[in-house]
């Protein structure tokens, strides 16, 4: 036996790396210290224990923020999965006793990219709950939710609350093929109000001094790109909504602001399971944006 190589146990308990992680996540020790909820004081002493069990520097301090080494880069992805792993495995015997069904509500735009990766994740991690997906758009979401028809939902941003999960530019869309019939109005297919897409097309039209007509009202994203690809006009939508049969042509025409996406709960009458399933999706959404 080999007696010059010493053996190396990481003995970091699950709520350190969960301070480490959440300084990556927020971007200083102090936010990190209110998610985990510990003292500043107390995160510091974590990581300082943590980098001299290691005997490597994890993260690089400044005045102004937090940034990883390439060891804590590496580090990182390792705690995640142990952190993802601890999780699922409280979840699956946790959660068996679990009866209440988790409702959860998507913006029907979601579908194409996102849905089938975040209930996969969903599923992976909570096998025992039973969901009950709604599909529709924001206001009816919400309407639901504060109906108490829904505990989750996951939409567009609006005002105040929820939690923002990612932004992406919207995009003026046509057809491949379409051409203009030369009329003195431009064409626009849009999501009927309220919708903020729709506001901000008509906004920046609006602005440049276009003269626009309504060409056809729709209820859902994917009746808006049936349309256009049919050539019926041109419309404004997130960019992750872009598929083949589109053509993007936001250079040649005013410029529109970035949506965003954020996550919403029921605060009346909130799902035990609320907090977990947020911080799954949360989690998968990044990863699914960095790729």
């Amino acid at each position: 036996m080999d007696n010059s190589k010493t053996s190396f146990v990481l003995d970091a308990d699950l709520l350190t790396l969960r301070s480490f992680l959440a300084i990556i996540e927020y971007g200083s020790f102090s936010a990190a210290a209110d998610q985990v909820g510990r003292t500043q004081s107390a995160v510091s002493l974590q990581i300082a224990r943590l980098e001299e069990r290691m005997q490597v520097s994890l993260l690089e301090r400044t005045s102004r923020n937090v940034k990883l080494t390439p060891e804590g880069e590496t580090f990182a992805y390792y705690a995640r999965k142990i952190i993802d792993l601890s999780d699922e495995g409280f979840a699956a015997v946790a959660t068996s006793g679990t009866t209440e069904s988790l409702r959860i509500g998507f913006a029907e735009y979601l579908v194409p990219r996102h849905l089938k990766r975040l209930l996969s994740r969903l599923r992976r991690s909570l096998p025992k709950i039973k969901v009950i997906l709604e599909l529709s758009g924001g206001p009816d979401l919400f309407k639901k939710m504060n109906n108490n028809e829904l505990d989750i939902i996951m939409t567009c941003s609006y005002g105040d609350g929820g939690l923002k999960l990612y932004s992406e530019p919207l995009e003026w869309v046509t057809a491949k093929d379409f051409k203009s019939d030369d009329k003195s109005a431009l064409n626009i297919i849009q999501m009927k109000a309220p919708c903020s897409y729709r506001q901000a097309a008509i906004d920046a039209l609006e602005s440049s001094g276009i003269i626009w007509s309504e060409e056809a009202s729709v209820n859902t994203i994917q009746g808006i790109i049936s349309a256009v690809a049919a050539g019926f006009g041109i419309s404004s939508i997130p960019r992750s909504a872009v598929d083949n049969s589109l053509e993007v042509i936001s250079e040649k025409m005013p410029h529109l602001p970035e949506t965003s996406i954020s996550v919403y709960w029921n605060t009346t009458n909130p799902h035990p399971l609320t907090k977990r399933c947020i911080s799954l999706f949360k989690e998968e959404l990044k990863s699914i944006i960095l790729q």
